[in-house]
């Protein structure tokens, strides 16, 4: 029986259309290639202040796929987030407000222990069986991987045909680091596993994987231990970006064990006012 879990995150918006006057050059309205819409995607992406949508998430844990659905509130800077849980225990919610100095997340279990706690949203609890945590919410920390990449020479990007993803009208973009593989790193002194991974645009669960016969946790290194590493985030990603919004609205990356995480966004919403009362406690079981 496949197990599920709730994604607490993980992980982007208008477009920037070209014109002027008849004697500087225009910009086309209809993008024709791969940079030009991720050109597009990215200054969406950088646009963005607010987002409402709803998550579908499917991640590799342990070799399962592991499946979670939530309804997302989020505001970016300062980066405040309320998520309502729909599978696998629905009702359940979490809120990070930021204010007041507070670093934790408010857990509202929605059953056992039929209490709200303060979590850390680094600490174990809040990270197990997830692959990233509630900071890569939304679109940017997505977008911020493909910018890396787009700089590599032995990575290749390429525009597929247009597909619809749940009713939205979608280009494609399908990208092959070619020399995907593993290496030895060395641990410098002060680091683990999310700031190396940080630093390398790699992801943080795919190092611990890695090294589950010697590392428990993600701050289980220390200085001068050699660990494993891919060289890059992913082997492949492909990516709908909305042809409307040029949110990437369905991420899939693999390995070459095959899919290692899918992200699926849908009614997305974006810089509206979202009533600062989300971002409350005491708004904290009002949402059905």
């Amino acid at each position: 029986m496949k197990r599920k879990y709730a994604y607490i995150t993980g992980l982007v918006v208008c477009a920037m259309l070209g014109g002027g006057f008849s004697s500087a050059p225009r910009v086309s309205v209809y993008p024709t290639d791969a940079p030009e819409i991720m050109n597009r995607m990215i200054a969406s992406v950088d646009s963005l202040r607010t987002l409402q949508f709803q998550l579908q998430n499917w991640e590799r844990i342990d070799g399962e796929l592991l499946y979670g659905q939530q309804k997302v509130w989020m505001q970016v800077a300062p980066f405040r987030c309320y998520l309502y849980m729909i599978q696998p225990q629905r009702g359940s919610e979490i809120l990070f407000n930021g204010t007041q100095g507070k670093s934790d997340m408010i857990y509202n279990p929605k059953g056992f222990p039929y209490m709200k706690m303060n979590i850390d949203p680094l600490g174990e609890l809040a990270r197990k069986n997830n692959h990233h945590t509630i900071f890569e919410l939304g679109f940017s920390y997505f977008v911020g991987i493909m910018q890396h990449l787009r700089g590599q020479p032995d990575v290749a990007f390429t525009l597929e045909p247009e597909i619809v993803v749940e009713g939205t009208p979608c280009y494609v973009i399908h990208s092959l680091v070619k020399n995907y593989g593993y290496t030895d790193y060395t641990v410098r002194e002060g680091e683990d596993l999310v700031g190396i991974a940080r630093k390398k645009h790699l992801n943080e669960y795919m190092i611990l994987e890695l090294n589950k016969e010697k590392i428990d946790d993600y701050e289980d290194v220390k200085a001068g231990q050699r660990i494993r590493i891919p060289n890059a985030y992913a082997k492949w990603f492909r990516i709908a970006i909305d042809k409307k919004t040029y949110l990437p609205v369905e991420q899939k990356i693999f390995d070459e064990s095959g899919l290692f995480e899918k992200y699926l966004m849908t009614n997305v919403k974006i810089n509206y006012v979202i009533p600062q009362a989300t971002f409350s406690e005491s708004n904290l079981g009002r949402i059905k």
